[in-house]
């Protein structure tokens, strides 16, 4: 969780002006239930400090939900893929 992409140090833009596009945001793992990864949920706001460590456990719960359906979605399209 990134409170303000301006301060942060782990913060990288990947093109210019992203940090004045994308001031806070989350990366949270999409996990089998083997804990392979299977990809990743990435949350953007353009308002600093939107995801702030404080409210960490709420932002985690909530995109635990997702990740769950993610995951199972991501699952079956794979099995679906290996079906002849």
């Amino acid at each position: 969780m990134i409170e303000n992409t301006a301060d942060s140090t782990d913060y990288t833009e990947l093109y210019a002006g992203q940090k004045s596009r994308i001031k806070s945001t989350i990366i949270y793992p999409v996990l089998s239930a083997s804990n392979d990864l299977l990809g990743t949920l990435v949350l953007h706001c353009d308002r600093e400090k939107f995801f702030e460590h404080r409210e960490e456990r709420f932002w985690y719960q909530l995109i635990e939900i997702f990740a769950l359906r993610v995951a199972i979605e991501k699952l079956r399209m794979d099995r679906l893929r290996e079906t002849p």
